[in-house]
């Protein structure tokens, strides 16, 4: 599960609590890639999103990843759950679980601060919104 939510973050470049309330209906799997609908709340304002995860032919493939993952015996009956598993607890992780067992995974990693915290997220959304006004 760790290595599903790692790289669905990682390629998404969506904060984990934004992804942690992700269920099976949300999800569109094809052949060759993978589209998330996302809904994020602030305050009385709704904003959507599709994520797409291309499939790539390495080992960081976040579609493959999450394919299997959503191929679990565990998935297969729960079309409509959440796709965040405690399997400890046996229950449906929540916004902070979600975000601390991404947060444990990056110390194991040994990532740095500067690519880890809380302010990475949105100074990759910065620098790809830089590239796509460059771009046209």
């Amino acid at each position: 599960m760790r290595q599903a939510m790692a790289l669905v973050v990682a390629f998404s470049g969506c904060r984990m609590t934004e992804l942690a309330a992700m269920r099976r209906s949300d999800i569109q799997q094809m052949e060759d890639r993978t589209i998330i609908h996302t809904k994020i709340r602030k305050g009385k304002k709704v904003k959507e999103f599709n994520i797409r995860l291309l499939r790539r032919d390495d080992v960081c493939c976040a579609h493959g990843v999450l394919k299997l993952w959503l191929m679990d015996s565990h998935y297969g009956r729960m079309q409509e759950g959440n796709i965040w598993w405690d399997f400890a607890r046996n229950r449906v992780l929540g916004r902070i679980a979600c975000s601390s067992e991404l947060k444990e995974l990056i110390v194991q990693a040994g990532v740095d601060d500067d690519f880890g915290g809380n302010r990475s997220i949105p100074r990759i959304r910065e620098y790809y919104l830089y590239y796509q006004e460059t771009v046209k």
